[in-house]
């Protein structure tokens, strides 16, 4: 996505009722937009407002010393690294930063960019890609991060942390010496934090119409487990025949996996050596047939659909739309504990551009929704305009919505070649020192990594909960 804005906030003119019920809303939002961040240590420090965050899949590299959220580790050929992160409120969106000083030039190769997995509780997944040998292909390189506890009211508390995984050893491998590399699937795997130290990284793999196999990492226990053929309930051969993972969250202490045409498989792995596996359908007509035949196409589903944690339950979101024309509405469901979808909110397209009073907004199919993790009412999405002809407006736009009382909350524009940082601001804020130089290496680095993040879905993140001090609460 290219480079930082604005944001704004914005209101349809309603009825002078409507108004009023609104206002304190309104300002009670405002008043929080901005992380309250000391500039002069990096920026990125804790709002307790601001207790969750958007993540953008492809980080940037560079240096960006920011104490708060900066750890350390090294490559598997031994090369230094260190990871801190930009962080602002949304609907602006955050940023992993690398420091990789002996990897690879970020311009040569989309690969030196970290990718991000997975998020869960005070833990991050991501993975980058060492340059290849004369002796070998590059192997991949998956880290864990691990927020610091600053909640503790103990100055012991251990400062974040940076965890490389061992090498998952393909079937054949697990008994030699030098096995080949399993590469993770990045929209099959996920990270589940079962304490504030201890995580499970796992991978889904459909293996038969009823079974499924675990590519599980044990932080307690530190190596690698293959769980094969384990049952999968209440699932039958049309709902995992033409299975594929677009995505990966978790639930409490259950790992989900997601196809956006057909359901979910929850996994239970509170037992370790015997995992319970279960299916629940999603409230959408499943496709019939193979959705990879080159005829049709599968396309991006999570442009347009994503199930998210908000609160204690799980939404599913879904844009009814088309890329590149008009589309008809935004629907919010909510799982109840009985697995039953519930039809929680609608906003069509009429009355979502009604919103838009300034009409700056281009009316094309909104991609890539969040629901939020605190309000399940208030959504995300991404909008700008198809195409990349030179006639039309290249602003991208995160917008944020309450769906429930049809109020456009803000907006950020990002506009291709304005500086890389995404502060929120408000009018009542003033706008924040940088902490790096517009034109700098960051800078140009973090433009093309959210350009490439244009193509991905976003990643909700707690990580900044974890990150506030107790006496700030």
């Amino acid at each position: 996505m290219p480079t930082t804005g604005e944001v704004r906030r914005l209101g349809h003119r309603r009825s002078r009722d409507a108004e009023e019920r609104d206002l304190g809303h309104r300002r009670s939002m405002e008043s929080s937009a901005g992380w309250s961040a000391d500039s002069s240590a990096g920026g990125a420090a804790c709002n307790p407002a601001a207790s969750w965050v958007i993540l953008n899949r492809v980080g940037t590299r560079g240096d960006y010393d920011d104490v708060s959220t900066r750890a350390t580790s090294c490559t598997s050929t031994g090369e230094p690294i260190a990871v801190s992160f930009e962080l602002v409120k949304p609907p602006a969106t955050s940023m992993l930063i690398l420091h990789w000083p002996e990897g690879p030039n970020p311009s040569e190769s989309n690969l030196s960019h970290p990718h991000l997995l997975a998020a869960h509780g005070n833990k991050l997944l991501f993975q980058i890609t060492i340059p290849p040998s004369k002796e070998s292909f590059g192997p991949i390189n998956y880290f864990v991060y691990q927020a610091a506890d600053s909640q503790s009211s103990s100055d012991s508390s251990p400062p974040s942390q940076l965890f490389r995984l061992p090498t998952c050893p393909e079937r054949s491998g697990w008994a030699t010496v030098h096995p080949l590399q399993h590469i993770m699937d990045r929209k099959g795997t996920g990270i589940m934090s079962q304490s504030k130290e201890s995580f499970i990284v796992a991978e889904l793999e459909i293996c038969s119409l009823l079974e499924a196999n675990l590519w599980a990492f044990f932080s307690k226990y530190g190596r690698w487990k293959l769980l094969e053929h384990l049952r999968i309930r209440n699932a039958d051969s049309h709902d995992l025949y033409w299975w594929a993972t677009d995505a990966t969250l978790c639930y409490g202490q259950q790992m989900i996996w997601v196809d956006y045409y057909r359901g979910m498989i929850f996994a239970d792995l509170s037992n370790p050596e015997n995992p319970e596996l279960w299916y629940v359908t999603l409230p959408v007509e499943p496709i019939r047939g193979n959705p990879e035949h080159p005829d049709f196409d599968r396309g991006c589903p999570g442009a347009t659909r994503n199930v998210c944690v908000s609160g204690s339950r799980i939404k599913f979101i879904i844009i009814d739309g088309v890329a590149g024309k008009s589309f008809g509405s935004i629907k919010i469901w909510s799982l109840s504990k009985i697995c039953c979808w519930r039809e929680q909110a609608v906003l069509t397209a009429a009355q979502l551009w009604c919103l838009d009073s300034s009409n700056c907004l281009p009316h094309n199919v909104p991609r890539f929704p969040v629901v939020s993790m605190e309000n399940p009412n208030v959504v995300y999405f991404m909008a700008r305009n198809a195409g990349r002809s030179a006639d039309l407006d290249p602003t991208t736009w995160l917008v944020e919505v309450d769906m429930d009382k049809k109020v456009l909350l803000a907006t950020t524009s990002y506009k291709e070649g304005s500086p890389f940082h995404g502060i929120t601001k408000t009018p009542a804020m003033k706008k924040p020192k940088r902490s790096y130089k517009e034109g700098s290496l960051l800078d140009e680095n973090a433009k093309f990594a959210r350009k490439m993040s244009e193509s991905y879905s976003f990643i909700p993140c707690k990580i900044p909960v974890y990150m506030c001090k107790k006496d700030e609460v």
